[in-house]
């Protein structure tokens, strides 16, 4: 599984997905995330590990939010888990407000994904740089609210990474 890195610019943040989201991502996606197998964390990030704690030295990782619900089924934060290899700081600043699933929902669904979405006035993101990261990015629904809480909260820089990448669909 050699690294793609696509890029793209979301809501005016720079986003870089590491991989396309293809049959092989997504069954280890599956077995890590929906299986609860944790030890296969450090591999979503092996390959472009030195590159991308070089890239993004100066950053706080911020990941995309799960059910707090969620989390303590599965043992871990997924997303955390998958980062925590980068050995960056970690701030927990999002969080859901509602127990809603991406994956069940349509496209016209999540779109509404930021009313299920707060920002936890206790991380304190003012002036810094912030990854945000997040598994897989599909609509993009989460990023842009997730984007528009950061701003909010006054970061001085946002940039996205994701694992994968699904593949955009002709209009």
């Amino acid at each position: 599984m050699n690294p793609v890195f696509l890029r793209w610019v979301t809501s005016g943040v720079r986003f870089t997905a590491i991989y396309p989201y293809e049959d092989v991502l997504r069954s280890l996606i599956f077995q890590f995330k929906g299986c609860g197998d944790v030890e296969l964390a450090p591999v979503f990030l092996a390959y472009p590990l030195t590159l991308l704690r070089l890239r993004y030295r100066r950053y706080v990782v911020v990941p995309a939010p799960s059910h707090e619900e969620d989390d303590c089924v599965r043992g871990f934060n997924h997303v955390q888990e998958m980062f925590a290899s980068l050995g960056l700081p970690i701030v927990k600043a999002i969080r859901k407000t509602g127990k809603r699933k991406q994956s069940d929902c349509s496209a016209e669904e999540r779109t509404h994904i930021g009313n299920f979405l707060a920002f936890d006035s206790q991380a304190d993101l003012k002036g810094k740089n912030v990854l945000f990261v997040d598994d897989v990015y599909t609509t993009g629904s989460t990023a842009r609210a997730c984007i528009a809480l950061l701003r909010k909260a006054g970061v001085k820089k946002v940039e996205g990474l994701v694992i994968a990448r699904t593949p955009k669909k002709e209009k």
